[in-house]
């Protein structure tokens, strides 16, 4: 039976401005098989939500102290933190990890960590999701990335229309995926008003590419303050600074590069900016508390 969908006038409202800073990035998106024991991962996610569809098999989650499993046909959907996932042998899972969340760090759903839902009646998630995964996968193929998880976006050069394609491809399933969470009894989580000179720092420092410097003067000019009273004004909303937030960014980049079985830690380190491994080593086990390749055994281990 299909959820029931709220009248427009319903659902929650908020300024164009401030809808303007939930960032909605798909982190990356795979249809495939998962080779035995890779999948089977625990770490920490920011602001994210997975969203797996079972075609085959079956997988297990547990976040935040909370545990629940899904099978062939099912949707499992994940809005936790503290996470653990494992998936049978013969698993084959469509799975999309979406950024999405508002700048104090809270997610745009509230209801529980974790979800299954029959996937029959709800065949336009599967199907608005295919031609995502499509464009995807030929930035992919063009750019010689053979492991289908190794698909963050922020990564490849693509032209403009490709940019607007995706964000069209995208966004037509965020909308399905919205409706259904709504209609499911999931609360839909907006703060309150935002400073919009706040909102344009944050686009800002969400349109760098990861290894380039802090855009201060970038920031500056679009907002028309000092990086000095933005950071004030950033520390009585959100708790802390413009810079922590940089920092925080680069660290979630991090986290995500590491999780790619594929990628070398040097790959990793060179992408976001270092130019020696050891700077990017230190860096990371200050920020986080072990080195890189402990951050990745440590990931991994569940599937040893």
């Amino acid at each position: 039976m299909k959820s029931k969908l709220l009248p427009r006038k319903e659902w929650p409202q908020a300024n164009l401005h401030d809808w303007g800073s939930l960032g909605s990035d798909l982190l990356f998106i795979y249809d495939d098989a998962i080779p035995k024991g890779q999948g089977n991962t625990k770490g920490e996610r920011f602001s994210e939500f997975s969203a797996w569809y079972l075609r085959r098999g079956w997988a297990r989650m547990n976040a935040d102290g909370h545990e629940i499993e899904a099978n062939a046909g099912q949707w499992l959907l994940c809005y936790g933190k503290d996470i653990e996932q494992t998936f049978s042998d013969d698993v084959h899972l469509l799975s999309l990890r979406v950024q999405q969340g508002w700048p104090d760090g809270t997610h745009l759903f509230s209801g529980g960590p974790l979800y299954v839902l029959d996937g029959d009646p709800f065949p336009q998630l599967v199907k608005l999701a295919m031609p995502l995964l499509r464009l995807v996968q030929k930035v992919n193929w063009r750019e010689g990335r053979k492991d289908p998880r190794d698909s963050f976006l922020w990564r490849s050069k693509i032209d403009y229309l490709t940019f607007l394609d995706y964000q069209v491809k995208l966004f037509r399933w965020l909308t399905e995926l919205a409706k259904v969470m709504v209609g499911e009894g999931f609360e839909m989580h907006v703060p309150k008003d935002l400073d919009p000179r706040l909102v344009a720092a944050l686009q800002v420092l969400d349109s760098m590419m990861p290894g380039e410097d802090f855009p201060e003067e970038k920031i500056v000019h679009s907002t028309g303050l000092t990086l000095g009273r933005l950071n004030r004004l950033a520390a009585q909303e959100f708790g802390y600074s413009l810079n922590a937030y940089w920092e925080k960014r680069r660290i979630r980049q991090a986290r995500q590069a590491l999780e790619i079985p594929a990628k070398r830690v040097k790959e990793v380190a060179s992408e976001l900016g270092f130019l020696q491994l050891s700077h990017f080593s230190a860096w990371f086990k200050r920020n986080v508390g072990v080195s890189p390749r402990s951050y990745r055994d440590q990931i991994f281990s569940s599937g040893s």
